[in-house]
């Protein structure tokens, strides 16, 4: 049942309540009235019977807020990248980034994500522990731009890229981001933008991380 709330769009839905997710949720159980919030986004507790709860949803969840800057992020021995047959790119050990940029994105994104990326203790100690960064690490970093991070599959059969940035946009962030790297004095070497790409990546691990400027995982 679809109802209209202060100009807000709701759904009324029941579900097994160890199916909520949420602080309030796991603390109150099925009290009405209570506030929730999961990763599909924010309800409220309407009513509680045997086990089952019935909560009045959001139609509007975390993902749909805003747009993002999204990361694959591929630990490596060594990686390379070549354009018509032509190397652009080559680094030794350090991160594979797969780059999108998403239609919303500001510098706070981009900040985020240099952050984490750079500061992200990924690569093994003297005691084989996942306890040094990049920097520490002395590692290097291959950016590729890969739009497709931000296709919508859940409609259809067609991926749908309207979550993307313009590619003027895109670029002008993609090579922000490389210059932020730089510098904070990791070497970087880059794809082309656009450009038909492909890409050779001897994992290390393998070790791969999914990172998102709006924290949705």
């Amino acid at each position: 049942m679809i109802i209209k709330q202060q100009g807000r769009q709701t759904q009324a839905k029941t579900l097994p309540a160890h199916h909520i997710d949420g602080t309030a949720s796991r603390r109150e159980g099925s009290r009405a009235g209570v506030p929730c919030v999961s990763n599909s986004g924010d309800f409220i507790v309407i009513s509680g019977f045997n086990g089952f709860v019935k909560v009045q949803w959001s139609v509007t969840p975390y993902q749909e807020k805003g747009k993002t800057v999204r990361a694959v992020v591929q630990r490596v021995k060594e990686s390379a990248v070549s354009v018509a047959g032509t190397e652009v790119g080559r680094i030794g050990s350090g991160f594979v980034v797969f780059l999108g940029i998403g239609a919303d994105d500001t510098g706070a994104d981009l900040d985020y994500l240099v952050s984490k990326i750079v500061h992200l203790r990924a690569f093994e100690d003297a005691e084989g522990k996942m306890n040094l960064d990049l920097r520490a690490a002395g590692g290097e970093m291959l950016v590729v731009s890969q739009f497709t991070l931000l296709a919508d599959c859940r409609k259809g059969r067609r991926p749908s890229f309207t979550d993307a940035a313009p590619p003027d946009i895109a670029q002008q962030y993609y090579d922000e981001f490389i210059a932020r790297v730089q510098h904070l004095g990791i070497r970087v070497a880059a794809g082309i933008f656009q450009a038909h790409m492909n890409v050779w990546i001897v994992n290390d691990g393998p070790v791969t991380f999914l990172l998102d400027s709006k924290k949705l995982f």
